[in-house]
């Protein structure tokens, strides 16, 4: 990816410091906030339909019991994702991948959406849904697939090629593998023309690299304006905020 065609600035679950995660409201107070990036997570209900959480399970945002891929889309539908955060979000739902791709585009913003591939789920039916989806409905430059998983992201290049996809790779919790020395052949693997990595990991150098080969280089989560700044200035094509009211497009 030669251009990046997105905005840099990207606003992490919609900017989860302010609003409850993964929600319409929290995407209203990014677009407020003039961000027109958004990053969400997206898994599959027990029939089949994408919806925006970030866990496997509902207890922690939405105050269920148990894994959404054990739960329809109309079991989810009366439980509360925005008390847990505030109680002027009580009563905020689950947004669906179709409604969430509504909200976006009415206020004028792209997306990266994550294919999680959590418990219980289909990583390549999961890919092959939401690409489904968004070519179905998305209209003018598309969204990008990201993944730690690249089942779900070749399901995504199979059913609609036209959509950018991202790998996400890099956890410096992990001190197995902080940063793999393969990540072309994974890259290749995955179908993938863009590398997102936590932001601890990247360098100059690093990103030199990436850019030397063709592929757009994103990191993950950054909070500190200082850090966003020099990420930016050393190439950094995309940055995931939570903190969207310290740092601003």
């Amino acid at each position: 990816m030669s251009t990046w065609p997105y905005p840099r600035l990207i606003a992490h679950r919609g900017g989860a410091h302010l609003a409850p995660e993964n929600t319409l409201p929290a995407f209203a107070e990014a677009a407020r906030r003039g961000y027109r990036g958004i990053e969400c997570d997206v898994v599959l209900t027990a029939d089949g339909v994408p919806v925006l959480m970030h866990d496997d399970t509902l207890e922690r945002t939405a105050g269920g019991r148990g894994r959404v891929i054990d739960h329809t889309l109309a079991q989810l539908a009366g439980l509360d994702a925005g008390a847990w955060f505030h109680p002027r979000f009580a009563g905020t739902r689950i947004p669906t991948l179709e409604q969430a791709i509504a909200a976006w585009q009415a206020d004028g913003q792209q997306a990266l959406i994550e294919l999680k591939g959590g418990a219980g789920q289909d990583p390549r039916r999961l890919g092959r849904t939401c690409a489904e989806l968004v070519a179905r409905v998305w209209r003018g430059q598309p969204p990008m697939f990201i993944s730690f998983t690249s089942e779900a992201l070749v399901a995504a290049a199979e059913a609609a090629p036209h959509i950018p996809r991202a790998l996400l790779l890099g956890c410096p919790w992990n001190e197995q593998n902080p940063w793999p020395a393969d990540w072309r052949a994974r890259l290749a693997a995955a179908r993938a023309t863009a590398l997102d990595i936590d932001h601890t990991l990247v360098t100059p150098e690093r990103v030199a690299e990436a850019h030397a080969e063709g592929v757009a280089l994103l990191a993950w989560t950054v909070d500190d304006p200082a850090r966003a700044a020099t990420l930016l200035a050393w190439g950094v094509d995309g940055i995931a905020v939570d903190a969207i009211d310290k740092i601003r497009p």
